[in-house]
């Protein structure tokens, strides 16, 4: 997995190879700020660009963009995507923990690049049409499609995370501990379906592009999220997360006593 955020293992920070990098493993923010600056950065650096290249552009052929429509879903797409996120991060989260200022630099350069990336590329596409008579009409329509149920979804996902967690750490809530089975059918298919259809909106959202830049992109976003994705599933089992609601209340006091601030990667992306 990848060694940062609740995953992060302290003997992997200590053999870091530069000082400054342990420091800005080590140093923590606030979680409601921390994500909201991840979110913000590819958001606003990706319209930027955006908006660099329209001026550009009209200059030389009178147009915002070579391909007018399919430019626009692109931008309309990335920023539903981090909007959400920032609102989401800023209203929606329960954190229990600080976050890494490393984390923050990291996912933000990460998205900010990916985004940059496939705009730049984007913008040399001529000629891409959207009208029913087009080559490309069926896969753009089936490409939203997934783009809009990943969205949704991935939002459902984490307003029954947060739910479940308001719930638990509630005063009169005495319960620390839920399983899969209480969080809904989708967590138990999915294990984490808030990664799985950001991947599915990720994945439309390269596929609608279709330059290499863009499979390149939604790819890692794909490679990333697998790897969320599966060291999620191992913290739940290391938790007994995964058993059913009656054997988590009857977990070993050794668990019961764990630390609550790890109950779920709802802090994480």
């Amino acid at each position: 997995g990848l060694h940062y955020s609740k995953f992060a293992k302290e003997e992997a920070i200590a053999n870091l190879p530069l000082e400054v990098l342990r420091k800005l493993v080590y140093k923590r923010i606030d979680s409601r700020l921390g994500w909201i600056i991840v979110y913000s950065t590819p958001a606003i650096t990706y319209a930027g660009l955006f908006a660099f290249f329209a001026f550009e552009n009209i200059e030389k052929i009178g147009k915002f963009a070579p391909s007018e429509a399919y430019s626009l879903i692109l931008l309309i797409g990335w920023e539903m995507n981090f909007v959400k996120r920032c609102l989401e991060s800023a209203f929606l989260h329960i954190y229990s923990d600080t976050v890494p200022v490393f984390t923050v630099v990291l996912v933000a350069f990460g998205y900010s690049h990916v985004g940059l990336l496939s705009l730049f590329w984007s913008n040399q596409v001529e000629g891409y049409e959207i009208s029913t008579d087009s080559d490309t009409f069926t896969k753009s329509i089936i490409c939203i499609v997934g783009f809009c149920v990943g969205m949704s979804v991935n939002f459902y996902s984490h307003v029954r995370l947060r739910n479940i967690r308001a719930k638990n750490q509630s005063p009169v809530q005495e319960k620390k501990y839920y399983s899969l089975e209480e969080l809904g059918c989708l967590f138990q298919a999915f294990i984490c379906p808030h990664y799985v259809f950001e991947i599915l909106h990720f994945l439309s959202w390269g596929f609608f592009g279709g330059t290499v830049a863009h499979y390149l992109s939604a790819g890692t976003v794909f490679f990333y999220l697998s790897l969320r994705t599966r060291s999620t599933y191992q913290w739940y089992k290391e938790k007994g997360l995964i058993h059913k609601a009656d054997d988590i209340e009857a977990a070993p006091e050794s668990v019961a006593q764990s630390d609550h601030s790890k109950i779920h990667p709802i802090a994480s992306l």
